[in-house]
C-alpha cells in the first residue's frame, strides 16, 4: 500500500462522506461504488451509511442488507474486501450516527468491529428546549466522549443541514400533492450588514463564537458538506450561502479544523466534494488534520 502523504492531495481527492449501503441501488454493487469513486479522482474515501438503517426499528426500505448488526458486518465486510483492489486509495469505514445515540448493547457490538475506523456525528432537527446552537454544542461533546471511550475518531456532519431545510426548503411536492417553494424572502446582502457574527449567528440561531470554542476545545473538526450547499444553490438562494461562507471562514478563523465531504447517496446522481467553496474559504488540504491520522505529513 502506497498512500498519497497530505501535500500531494487536492482538494477534489478527499471526500468523507459517501454512502454506498442500504441506500444503493440494487443493481449496483459496493466494488461498483468504489470503482466509480476512484476513477471519479478520489484518492481519500469514507464510506458510510445511516446507523440507524441496521436497526429493526428503522421504518425505511433497505436493500442489501437486513436491518442488523449482521447486515452492518456484512456491509463492512464488503466495503474491506473491495478496497483491496485500490492499495494506493485510502479507504475509511465508519456509521453516521445521530446526535445522542446509545452504543451500549448490541449498537456496541456493532461499533467496536474492527473494520469501524471513524463515525459522523450527524445533528438532527434540534431540541425545543434550547437554541439549535446549543443542541450542537451538546452534541460535539458527545462526540468527543464517544470517541474516548471508544477509540474512533469523529467529526461534525452537515451542521447548517437543518438551517438549509428550514430557511431555504425544499423541492418537489407535499403529501397533497401542492408544489413545494422556496421558503427565504427578501434577505439584505451581507455586505451591508454592520454586526456580522451577530447577525450571522441569530440567522441560523447559532452563537458561532460559542460553536468554536467547543469545536476547538473537544478537537472535533467540522464538515464542509456538498449536499448542504446544493440544497441552497438548487434554490438560487445566495443570501444563504453569503452566511454559510461566512458562518464557516469565522471557525476557521477560530482554529477549527475543516472536512470535505460530497455526502453522495447514488453513481445515477453523482456529487462533488465541495472543493468549489474550499477554493472560497481559502482551505488547502493540510487544513484537513482529521487525515493525518491515517495519512503522513
Amino acid at each position: 500500500m502506497s498512500l498519497p502523504r497530505l501535500s500531494e492531495l487536492r482538494l477534489n481527492e478527499t471526500d468523507l462522506h459517501l454512502h454506498a449501503g442500504t441506500e444503493r441501488a440494487e443493481h449496483h454493487s459496493v466494488d461498483d461504488y468504489l470503482q466509480y469513486l476512484v476513477s471519479s479522482g478520489r484518492k481519500v474515501l469514507g464510506i458510510t451509511d445511516h446507523w440507524g438503517r441496521y436497526f429493526r426499528r428503522s421504518p425505511k426500505y433497505h436493500a442489501h442488507y437486513e436491518a442488523s448488526a449482521e447486515g452492518f458486518e456484512t456491509y463492512a465486510n464488503e466495503v474491506k474486501s473491495a478496497a483491496k483492489k485500490y492499495p494506493n486509495v485510502l479507504v475509511l469505514f465508519g456509521p453516521e450516527v445521530g446526535f445522542g445515540a446509545k452504543i451500549e448493547g448490541v449498537a456496541e457490538e456493532m461499533f467496536t468491529l474492527p473494520q469501524v475506523e471513524y463515525f459522523l456525528g450527524e445533528p438532527g432537527g434540534g431540541k425545543p428546549d434550547m437554541r439549535y446552537g446549543e443542541y450542537l454544542v451538546e452534541g460535539i461533546e458527545w462526540i468527543a466522549d464517544l470517541r474516548e471511550r471508544y477509540g474512533r475518531p469523529a467529526f461534525v456532519a452537515h451542521p447548517l443541514r437543518h438551517a438549509v431545510n428550514s430557511i431555504v426548503g425544499r423541492s418537489g411536492r407535499e403529501a397533497d400533492g401542492s408544489l413545494r417553494s422556496p421558503l427565504y424572502g427578501p434577505t439584505p446582502a451581507l455586505d451591508t450588514i454592520g454586526e456580522k457574527v451577530d447577525h450571522v449567528s441569530q440567522y441560523f440561531d447559532i452563537d458561532i463564537e460559542e460553536l468554536a470554542k467547543a469545536l476547538v476545545k473537544h478537537d472535533v473538526p467540522v464538515e464542509l458538506n456538498e449536499s448542504t450547499i446544493g440544497r441552497a444553490l438548487a434554490h438560487n438562494a445566495m443570501p444563504f450561502l453569503e452566511r454559510y461562507l461566512f458562518f464557516y471562514r469565522t471557525l476557521l478563523d477560530r482554529g477549527v479544523s475543516p472536512v470535505l465531504s460530497s455526502d453522495q447517496h447514488s453513481i445515477e446522481h453523482p456529487s462533488p466534494t465541495p472543493f468549489h467553496f474550499a477554493w472560497l474559504l481559502g482551505i488547502e488540504v493540510r487544513d484537513i488534520t482529521f487525515l493525518r491520522q491515517w495519512i503522513k505529513e
